[in-house]
């Protein structure tokens, strides 16, 4: 009687189906997938200029509103009731100021570097809050695709705050955003607890 042959088993490698892709077809790692991105410091960025005002001329001047302005905000700067920043641009009861605006304003109760300086401190805290839980793990080159803009890439698409976007696209008009515009994008991770804990104890300390 013959012996039984051994049973031979085959291992068969089923190939796994591969993870779907995000909406970054279009979008191409830029620093490959180690390391965090490279911030422009704030000498980079030359804030002073950009949040400076325009053409003073006996006590009046011309601001272009930037990310994160509003007419409040800019009111309380100035030092006067909102009612008077609308009445000095012409705009209704409830007109408020757009991305880009250029707006009249008159110093008569704070100087214009008071103003500057309240200016520039009020972006510098926003920036500084931020990065006290976020950081930048990445830069993707990305192609602006049709129908998109400024708040859907920053808001719908990539999650990612329209002033930073700024800040890694100096020669780019965010409001002249259109098919075919390249622009880095930052990709953002949350701080680790330590980290965080530790920014937000030097912050206070302040």
């Amino acid at each position: 009687m013959k012996s039984a042959e051994p049973e031979i088993k085959l291992k068969v490698e089923v190939p796994r189906p591969e993870k779907p892709k995000a909406a970054m077809a279009d979008a191409t790692l830029r620093d490959g997938s180690t390391g965090a991105a490279k911030l422009p410091t704030l000498e980079d960025l030359d804030h002073g200029a950009k949040y400076r005002i325009q053409n003073l001329v006996e006590g009046r001047a011309w601001i272009k509103v930037e990310v994160n302005e509003s007419i409040s905000q800019i009111s309380e700067w100035v030092g006067v009731d909102v009612a008077e920043i609308r009445k000095w641009n012409g705009l209704g009861d409830r007109g408020q100021a757009r991305l880009g605006q250029k707006l009249l304003i008159r110093f008569e109760e704070v100087t214009p570097a008071q103003f500057e300086q309240d200016r520039r401190e009020y972006h510098a805290q926003i920036r500084e809050d931020f990065f006290s839980r976020y950081q930048v793990k990445q830069l993707i080159d990305y192609s602006v695709q049709d129908g998109e803009n400024l708040w859907s890439i920053c808001y719908q698409k990539f999650e990612v705050p329209p002033w930073l976007l700024e800040e890694f696209n100096p020669e780019v008009s965010l409001l002249e955003i259109k098919k075919g515009t390249k622009l880095r994008i930052p990709r953002l991770e949350d701080l680790p607890p330590d980290v965080m804990s530790s920014s937000r104890d030097e912050t206070s300390s302040l």
